[in-house]
């Protein structure tokens, strides 16, 4: 430790930079959309994804309306098999504040309930994934999603409740065609144990229920999801995805 006089006459330094350097020597970064050095999402790409929420047109109908930040191609496609595939778990920020964005932009221009600056209380659901995937990748993305939205919000509430799961059973839906899709997930999604508690408290106090997903490709899983939800008195109000096939 230096006296003070003698600290004064040292450099300011910053370690970050080197500590940065370093950790590119052993596994370089680069953006996750495009492979541009050492950043993890380049301004290019940031502005391919957009602000607005667009609606979705899904293959099947799923009961309600669906909500995406940006169709899923190109660089976000790519972006997107990096975190949830290969652990680009840096990339999480990035997703989590366009969702919120976009979930607030829609309540306040009264999309969700044709009420401009709709303040009613909102319940994130998390779509369901498989327990293997989970296992393999050693993370639950969209669950992470979910919780990630909640925080973002200061000024109202919005809770988070993972209530639904997949029975082992179900297949990776990569490379499914749109009724094998709908085959998968048939009687496969589930409430969670003890996640009727929660849904009575719910549907008690009537806040907006809202599906949370990274992906919508035909619509089957929202569509499961929400069936399910509704046969233990839990109306969806709306689906908000991050990217649209």
């Amino acid at each position: 430790m230096c006296a003070g006089s003698a600290c004064e006459n040292v450099p300011h330094m910053s370690f970050m930079p080197v500590l940065r350097a370093l950790g590119d020597l052993v596994v370089p970064l680069e953006c996750a959309g495009c492979a541009t050095p050492s950043v993890r999402w380049c301004p290019v790409c940031d502005d391919a994804v957009g602000w607005a929420p667009t609606r979705c047109k899904t293959r099947f109908d799923t009961g309600m309306p669906v909500w995406s930040v940006t169709p899923y191609r190109g660089a976000i496609r790519r972006a997107l098999v990096q975190w949830k595939e290969h652990g680009r778990t840096d990339l999480q920020p990035v997703l989590v504040h366009r969702l919120a964005y976009a979930l607030a932009s829609l309540l306040t221009d009264g999309e969700l309930s044709g009420l401009v600056g709709d303040t009613t209380p909102v319940m994130l659901i998390p779509a369901p994934s498989r327990w293997l995937a989970h296992r393999k990748r050693g993370a639950h993305p969209v669950r992470d999603l979910a919780w990630g939205i909640g925080e973002e919000f200061g000024d109202r509430r919005v809770d988070v409740a993972e209530v639904l799961r997949l029975r082992l059973g179900s297949r990776d839906a990569v490379g499914l065609t749109a009724a094998e899709r709908v085959v998968n997930v048939r009687g496969k999604v589930v409430l969670r144990r003890n996640a009727g508690t929660v849904l009575r408290a719910v549907a008690e106090r009537s806040p907006h229920v809202i599906l949370i997903d990274d992906i919508v490709t035909t619509g089957a899983l929202l569509r499961e999801s929400a069936s399910v939800l509704r046969r233990h008195g839990v109306t969806v109000t709306a689906a908000v995805v991050f990217a649209a096939s």
